[in-house]
């Protein structure tokens, strides 16, 4: 006969998955991280990016489509991310990495006087969602609310330079890139060379690149798996805030531009993860 005390010391077995229905939730997941570094997809190129077969691809995008997560172009028949992910959850991070920012970037532009911004990567372009401006009278005004290409900002490139050769490879599909300047980037295996740069140093730097006579430089905001989440950044005229003014030290001592942004982005990288 059966003890009361056996039967409650023995634990139950823990119900097993189905191996289905796991491999169909990270199929799904991969492929909103393949949709959130591209701006749509086709079934083919899903399929052959996360290795599945076609009938398997579609079946994930039409399930996604159902619940709001992607759209598809009634044109084009393309997907794209659906509202459930570029309203809700994208709104409550921004609001959130704002806060967390406000006080440490602030901090930063009265320390350096230069204007302060913090971005956030969408594809291949940048949107700029929050800024801190420097009181001096020839500044970088508010660029809030604007999108440039990433490839042409430093804060895009500080993001990229944390895409593996893969992913960005699948951002920019095509050998040549956008101009904006003279001095934009406007081959892939020349932002590769800089992004292997921007690795190495941990900082990313934009000489006229997306405007002319305005440089800047940014560091990224990591997760603790070394994903870019966000970057700020710091920009000024150039004839003030120039690269070699990035680096240099104040005559009267103390860290360069460069090392408070560095410092900057890695605090931020803190606050994030504990939030």
């Amino acid at each position: 006969m059966w003890n009361v005390e056996d039967v409650a010391a023995t634990p139950a077995p823990a119900p097993k998955s189905p191996a289905y229905s796991l491999n169909s939730v990270r199929n799904a997941l991969r492929i909103i991280r393949l949709l959130q570094e591209n701006e749509d997809i086709s079934v083919s190129e899903a399929a052959a990016a996360l290795g599945l077969g076609m009938s398997t691809a579609h079946r994930l995008l039409s399930t996604l489509t159902q619940e709001s997560f992607v759209i598809q172009s009634a044109t084009t028949k393309r997907y794209m991310l659906g509202t459930v992910l570029t309203q809700t959850m994208s709104a409550q991070f921004v609001q959130d990495l704002v806060s967390l920012a406000r006080t440490p970037l602030r901090r930063l532009v009265d320390t350096v006087g230069e204007t302060g911004h913090l971005v956030i990567r969408a594809g291949r372009n940048v949107d700029f969602i929050h800024v801190e401006e420097t009181s001096r009278i020839v500044r970088l005004t508010s660029r809030v609310g604007k999108s440039l290409p990433a490839h042409a900002t430093s804060s895009g490139k500080a993001m990229l330079a944390h895409l593996s050769p893969m992913e960005l490879r699948r951002l920019y599909p095509e050998e040549t890139l956008p101009s904006l300047t003279p001095n934009t980037r406007t081959r892939l295996d020349e932002l590769e060379r800089e992004l292997e740069l921007v690795r190495s140093r941990g900082y990313a730097v934009n000489v006229a690149e997306s405007e002319d006579d305005v440089d800047g430089i940014s560091a990224p905001i990591l997760d603790p798996n070394g994903i870019a989440l966000a970057a700020i950044s710091l920009a000024g005229p150039s004839q003030r805030f120039s690269a070699a003014a990035m680096t240099r030290r104040p005559p009267g001592g103390g860290p360069a531009p460069v090392e408070l942004v560095l410092e900057t982005a890695r605090e931020l990288s803190q606050l994030l993860a504990r939030a």
